[in-house]
């Protein structure tokens, strides 16, 4: 895992993450509703 950086660039990462996150969350959502119908 990369070190996490300072100041201004900590913002930009960690909406890096979350965007990475939310696709996460969105796919699994969209597998479980899949294989539910």
């Amino acid at each position: 895992m990369r070190k996490k950086p300072k100041g201004k660039a900590m913002s930009h990462w960690n909406k890096m993450c979350n965007k990475a996150i939310n696709k996460r969350l969105i796919a699994s959502l969209l597998e479980i509703r899949v294989s539910l119908t």
